[in-house]
């Protein structure tokens, strides 16, 4: 990681949690990633204590380097709600279940999907889209709130698969 980097990370816990100076230090000992299996307790700026996985911290520092207040990104992250507008100005709160699982394991990519959206790129509204590797459902939700006529999500492992059918009923 360049030293710029590392000076904006710090710069980010040093306005959002009060105990910033323990968590940049851990950081630090860890080569600047946290271990994903382990809890640490963090301190917001309103003195409000919570206890986190450090894959939550990790996950928690990238919406915040996106620009999402703290508030919005905790709520993504502890209540799994995405905040998600298509490009016909609906807004969703999408919660998809089965991407965190005891803080560590990291199912789906709902983040890159909904928040940074690697796939605005396709043109699928109207269109038939086939989803090879579609994990949690993450991706078929994706392509069906921007206007997919129909969507065909293929999953191979039986524990993904079982998150994916929850998720695309649910919605």
């Amino acid at each position: 990681m360049r030293l710029t980097n590392k000076i904006n990370y710090l710069h980010l816990l040093r306005r959002n949690f009060n105990n910033w100076l323990s968590i940049g230090l851990y950081l630090y000992r860890g080569k600047w990633a946290l271990p994903s299996n382990k809890k640490f307790l963090v301190v917001l700026r309103d003195h409000t204590r919570i206890k986190l996985w450090g894959l939550e911290i990790n996950l928690l520092f990238s919406l915040l380097r996106k620009g999402i207040h703290i508030n919005d990104a905790l709520d993504c992250v502890i209540n799994n709600r995405i905040p998600f507008k298509n490009e016909f100005d609906v807004e969703y709160n999408i919660s998809i279940k089965g991407w965190c699982n005891e803080g560590n394991i990291n199912n789906g990519n709902i983040f890159d999907v909904f928040l940074s959206e690697e796939y605005r790129f396709l043109n699928v509204f109207e269109m038939d889209v086939i989803d090879v590797g579609a994990s949690i459902g993450d991706s078929p939700i994706y392509f069906a709130l921007r206007g997919a006529k129909r969507v065909i999500a293929l999953e191979p492992f039986p524990y993904s698969y079982s998150f994916a059918e929850l998720n695309v009923k649910k919605k």
